[in-house]
């Protein structure tokens, strides 16, 4: 009787530390990914700078491949700084003007920044942050 009350212990404890485990990758932030209407920038060098405003966003990932909502995202550079949160879909769309490209230049660098507070419910309380960039040319 006593080995079946510790094995039922144990099966719960072990239960309730693999939930903590998989809810706390559900909450770290570990990638993002831009896009616009015409595709991925990931990392990329975009050629021909845009002409009119342009709908950029910005999703940021979880560990565990969902997405995150609350992530508060910065894209600076090429004559633009905005701020914007990441709704429940994990999103942050910003409507970018035409980049400024540097007099005798040939392009600019476009930062992506996200800031992320997990929830405190796990007793998590620093804040994550991710960057990257995208070259863009004239």
């Amino acid at each position: 009787m006593t080995l079946i009350i510790s094995l039922i212990i144990i099966a719960i404890g072990s239960a309730i530390l693999l939930g903590l485990y998989v809810y706390s990758r559900a909450h770290t932030l570990s990638a993002l990914t831009l896009s616009t209407p015409s595709g991925a920038l990931n990392g990329e060098t975009v050629y021909g700078a845009w002409k009119q405003p342009l709908l950029f966003q910005v999703t940021a990932w979880a560990d565990s491949g969902g997405t995150l909502s609350g992530v508060l995202v910065s894209v600076a550079g090429c004559g633009f700084s905005e701020l914007n949160r990441t709704a429940t879909n994990g999103t942050a769309q910003f409507v970018l003007p035409q980049p400024v490209i540097p007099s005798h230049g040939t392009g600019c660098v476009m930062s992506v920044g996200a800031t992320y507070n997990p929830p405190g419910t796990l007793g998590g309380t620093s804040s994550q942050t991710y960057s990257t960039s995208v070259v863009i040319v004239a």
